[in-house]
């Protein structure tokens, strides 16, 4: 994070804790109370003035409140942004044309990763990122959709097996979608780690196309309330699909700890079985998605 961005994230926080000393700035309606926000900051002898829109001291009735979301505060809308409506704002001739450009197959791709304090296997070093799972929703045509995943819960060391079947199974063709650069970190260390296959792990890499910053410039709806993480855009252009409908485990911090215990050989046979059910359907759910996002801007 840039010191600009720590400068911001820091002044919300303490917007937060310390909003008295702004009163003079305070706005009371029936339904809201807000504070609109100019910040002049010096950093580095370069002054930057920051306009941060309107930031609700009260949660406001007309956005949608997920089950998980902390207390504090939420920003609506940026100025200029607002559509008619006040629901949803999309530029869809950028993000059509961005998918229109996309050729078949596609492969929608996502990992699921542990870094345990302690190794758990050799050549292994702590808090180390290892990939254990992955899910890919591939497009042969716009009707035409397969799934391919992997999991292995054996206790073994997954990544050499999870890099072998993922080469394979994305073939040598067609753009590989993910959604923010994490994917691309991982492949980059399964390289790393295999060094006889790096040539294919790296083909993948240029492969790679990134879902995130298209969406960050073409899309919004107020209930996202900022965030452009897929957790966050899925539920306004897909409703049911709310990850929080989901069964088991819904984050991917829920998934690192059912692999922990569903490799410790005290689990029983029952329990690991439950829990590779949960994982695959959560691991799917991310690249479905992603699937969905892809159609929903081609529409």
């Amino acid at each position: 994070m840039s010191r600009t961005a720590r400068s911001r994230h820091g002044f919300i926080r303490g917007l937060g804790m310390h909003w008295t000393a702004y009163r003079s700035h305070i706005s009371t309606t029936s339904s809201v109370t807000a504070v609109t926000v100019t910040m002049t900051v010096c950093w580095s002898r370069k002054t930057l003035t920051m306009n941060y829109g309107i930031f609700f001291l009260q949660y406001p009735p007309g956005l949608r409140r997920r089950k998980k979301q902390s207390t504090g505060l939420y920003r609506k809308l940026p100025w200029g942004h607002i559509a008619p409506n006040h629901t949803r704002v999309r530029s869809l001739p950028g993000a059509k044309a961005f998918v229109d450009d996309l050729p078949y197959p596609r492969f929608h791709l996502d990992f699921e990763t542990i870094g345990p304090a302690i190794p758990i296997w050799p050549d292994t070093r702590p808090y180390q990122s290892l990939p254990i799972q992955w899910s890919c929703h591939i497009e042969r045509s716009r009707s035409l959709v397969e799934h391919r995943e992997f999991l292995d819960l054996s206790g073994d060391p997954p990544m050499r097996a999870l890099a072998e079947q993922l080469v394979a199974d994305l073939e040598t063709q067609g753009p590989v979608l993910m959604y923010t650069s994490y994917e691309k970190g991982v492949i980059g260390n399964l390289a790393e780690m295999f060094p006889d296959i790096a040539g294919e792990l790296q083909a993948i890499i240029n492969r790679l196309v990134d879902l995130h910053p298209v969406t960050k410039a073409n899309y919004y709806h107020p209930d996202m309330l900022g965030s452009w993480s897929i957790k966050a855009v899925l539920p306004t252009i897909a409703p049911e699909m709310d990850y929080e409908l989901l069964e088991g485990i819904n984050v991917g911090t829920e998934a690192s700890s059912a692999y922990l215990e569903a490799i410790n050989p005290e689990t029983s046979e029952e329990r690991r079985e439950e829990i590779r059910v949960d994982m695959l359907r959560y691991c799917k759910h991310d690249t479905a998605a992603m699937l969905k996002l892809v159609q929903f801007f081609a529409a």
